[in-house]
């Protein structure tokens, strides 16, 4: 029983998509580790992810994400719309301090690039996955290793939103898990910006 679980296991996961799905989310991994080992103090709105990433689940507990300078436009105060960034954030937050936030955002950053390569392969199989996760690397690699460990909001969503993308194109193909891939990667950026609400 166990044994054969096992080599099913193994088989599914040397699968060409997670495989393609891996090594197109390595730069977003290596950027990880460099948060985890670099010093880092957050200031500014990295420091408001981080305080709001550590009150998620308690009596302060946020329900929308941070203030928008979209504010300053329409006299009206206005914050982004959902909470989802920092409960994403919020473990890597409890259990590494404020530099948890930073490698947070890079494993968020990897779980999109793993995403577009993945949905590449199962519609396109090698072409999709050449396309998709090409472009997904040559995204991650404009941004730089910096970009990608950055929670700020407009660096947060960048390649959620191409990732959204990829899914969108993948359901729009018949892939059955497209549609879920699409919807996380969707709310994540509307709930980080009120620009992908419109």
């Amino acid at each position: 029983g166990a044994v054969i679980h096992l080599r099913s296991v193994r088989r599914r996961l040397l699968r060409p998509a997670p495989i393609a799905a891996l090594a197109v989310a390595l730069p977003a991994l290596a950027a990880a580790i460099r948060a985890a080992i670099q010093r880092w103090y957050p200031t500014l709105d990295d420091g408001i992810y981080s305080a709001r990433a550590w009150d998620v689940g308690t009596a302060h507990n946020p329900m929308l994400a941070t203030w928008s300078s979209r504010s300053t436009a329409t006299g009206v105060i206005m914050n982004h719309p959902g909470p989802m960034p920092f409960q994403l954030l919020a473990p890597f937050r409890r259990l590494l301090g404020p530099v948890g936030v930073r490698l947070g955002s890079a494993i968020i950053n990897a779980g999109a690039l793993g995403s577009a390569a993945w949905m590449g392969w199962r519609v396109g199989r090698r072409r999709g996955a050449v396309c998709f996760g090409g472009g997904a690397l040559v995204l991650a690699a404009s941004m730089g290793s910096e970009v990608l460990s950055d929670p700020w909001t407009h660096n947060l969503p960048l390649l959620a939103f191409f990732a959204g993308m990829v899914g969108m194109w993948a359901s729009l193909a018949g892939d059955p898990w497209a549609p879920a891939v699409t919807v996380f990667w969707a709310s994540l950026c509307v709930q980080i910006s009120l620009a992908y609400v419109v």
